[in-house]
């Protein structure tokens, strides 16, 4: 079986109050995006742009007929010794995790796939385990744990392991709710341009089958099939976040960061490369099995077709695109044409459903519980929807850097002509970390992760304001400070924990000294013995000094940096 027939890309619309502001169009499998732009002389044209999926779901389908479509071969992998992965991905407030967790009135994609997985793993007496985490930053979290934090391995036969992540076995619909209504209270939660309550972390659910019985009771009971549903954080253009304090800026380029990983592990498996890199994020290095091996996998991106958010509806589609290709090109089945002085072709609008409610149905359980708890029967294939559509984004993370350390290999300073940057202090500062940048070939390759905001604006020659070229340049400097904080950040606790246990292992051995010598050593021994420990002592604290030093100095840059494109942002609108 091919890479392509095991990875299934869809598009969901979500509803909107306003039809007038409606720019999307959902003729399957097309997602068509007609996004209104302005020319210099204010003449209004539109560039209509199509894409093509495998699925696309206008806003009157329900989740019923998504699983119906997208999730229920995956169910039937499980059950064929297999993994399973579906993906939820888009904007920020565009309806992910309502297509996973569903709302008070209406089930989401887990609830429906565990009502038939029950139904078959009764058949099969095999017992259903559950398990959730979420993965925040480079760090893993059991959410039903009370948060515990954890780490991943690798063992001898290449398999990432969670050590230490909880699992729960269940047996029916409301355990499983009540599962998930206890984990998505610990999920990381912030606030950002778009949502004021948006997750800021992958949250991963798995549902495991094992046999009640083994063959072999050392190894215990063997696992017929697992299968993943994944709520991707929001993704987030980069400009986005620049106005915001440096924890949602750090949050936004780990999830970008992430995004992008994923979709070049699956566009290197489409390649049939032989190396997939799958160390490139947490996320993509723990879901390593769902990519692998007999497995499936489903993306379904969500995308709201305001006109508002139309750049990050174009983002996701892009982004999903190029997952779609799996490798055999860029925007391979994506096309664009500009419609000159008129307005987007209309539909006839259809009643609409409502707005999607928050996901999770508060304290007590959603009315389809005690419907699902009564009825273990799969359920039942749903009328085609004939209205239906999908795009994806290219997340807002700039292009992959090769990261150099600075200082070293002998890498030479950059020529003056390299910073295109003129103000002094923004300048020195890209002067400083351009070196690791200008051995990027990926360059030419992501250029259609540059934001396209419409017609481009007359040259800026008003003090703050950056031209394109400089603000791209300042725009790449800024996404390597603030993952080399990140990885800095992680050196530094590891290098202040041994520290600490120096500093312990130190005291004790300063005791013994000071035993020894009132005991019997001479003062010339106590002398030597003290200083070396004292020496050691002003060595590791040194080094400490110099990263806190370092990782300060790049906290200064980042925020000079994120000012001067805000300043920029806010004086070219």
């Amino acid at each position: 079986m091919s890479i392509s027939s095991r990875i299934c890309v869809a598009v969901r619309k979500r509803p909107i109050p306003d039809p007038e502001m409606d720019i999307v169009e959902t003729p399957s499998p097309l997602c068509i995006v007609n996004e209104p732009k302005v020319k210099y002389d204010l003449s209004r044209y539109t560039d209509r742009h199509t894409f093509t999926y495998d699925e696309v779901f206008g806003d009157q389908c329900n989740n019923a007929t998504i699983y119906e479509r997208c999730c229920r071969p995956l169910v039937e992998n499980v059950f064929n010794y297999g993994n399973a992965t579906c993906f939820a991905y888009g904007q920020t407030g565009s309806g992910k995790t309502y297509t996973m967790l569903g709302s008070a009135k209406e089930p989401g994609l887990y609830a429906i796939a565990a009502r038939e997985i029950f139904a078959r793993a009764n058949s099969l007496s095999a017992a259903v385990v559950v398990s959730f985490y979420e993965i925040y930053g480079r760090k893993i979290f059991d959410l039903l744990n009370n948060r515990e934090r954890l780490f991943a391995r690798e063992d001898a036969d290449k398999v990432i392991n969670i050590c230490g992540l909880s699992e729960h076995q269940v047996t029916d619909i409301q355990e499983i709710f009540d599962v998930i209504t206890a984990g998505s209270a610990y999920r990381a939660a912030g606030q950002t341009s778009a949502n004021a309550e948006s997750s800021r972390s992958h949250a991963v659910l798995q549902i495991e089958v094992r046999e009640t019985k083994s063959a072999n009771a050392r190894r215990g009971p063997k696992t017929i099939g697992r299968i993943s549903f994944i709520d991707l954080a929001g993704n987030e253009r980069g400009a986005d976040t620049f106005d915001c304090d440096r924890k949602t800026r750090m949050e936004g380029a780990e999830i970008n960061k992430s995004l992008l990983a994923l979709k070049e592990c699956i566009r290197a498996l489409g390649m049939g490369k032989s190396h997939v890199p799958f160390r490139g994020s947490i996320l993509t290095e723990v879901l390593r099995d769902s990519f692998t091996g007999n497995s499936r996998t489903t993306m379904i991106a969500t995308i709201s077709p305001s006109s508002q958010h139309c750049v990050n509806t174009l983002n996701t589609l892009r982004y999903t695109q190029r997952v779609k290709d799996l490798g055999g090109g860029a925007n391979g089945g994506a096309k664009k044409e500009q419609v000159a002085n008129s307005p987007p072709a209309r539909r006839a609008v259809a009643p609409r459903r409502k707005p999607f409610e928050n996901a999770g149905g508060g304290r007590n359980r959603p009315e389809w519980v005690a419907d699902f708890a009564s009825d273990q029967s799969p359920v039942a294939s749903p009328e085609e929807d004939d209205d239906s559509n999908g795009a994806v984004q290219r997340p807002a993370a700039k292009p992959r850097l090769r990261r150099l350390s600075q200082g070293r290999g002998g890498t030479p300073p950059p020529p003056p002509s390299a910073v295109k940057v003129k103000d002094p202090k923004i300048a020195t500062i890209v002067q400083q970390h351009i070196a690791a940048l200008q051995s990027n070939n990926d360059e030419d390759e992501d250029e259609e992760d540059v934001e396209d905001t419409g017609s481009e604006p007359p040259a800026a020659e008003e003090v703050g304001v950056l031209k394109k070229d400089e603000e791209r340049q300042v725009r790449k400097v800024h996404a390597y400070v603030v993952e080399e904080i990140a990885k800095a950040e992680e050196k530094l606790i590891a290098l202040h924990r041994r520290h600490i246990d120096s500093k312990m292992t130190g005291i004790k051995e300063e005791i013994t000294a000071i035993q020894n010598f009132e005991d019997n050593d001479s003062v010339d021994e106590y002398v030597a013995r003290v200083r070396m420990l004292l020496q050691k002592q002003r060595d590791d604290m040194n080094e400490i000094l110099d990263m806190l030093s370092g990782i300060g100095s790049m906290l200064r840059d980042e925020e000079d940096l994120s000012k001067t494109l805000t300043m920029s942002k806010s004086k070219g609108h």
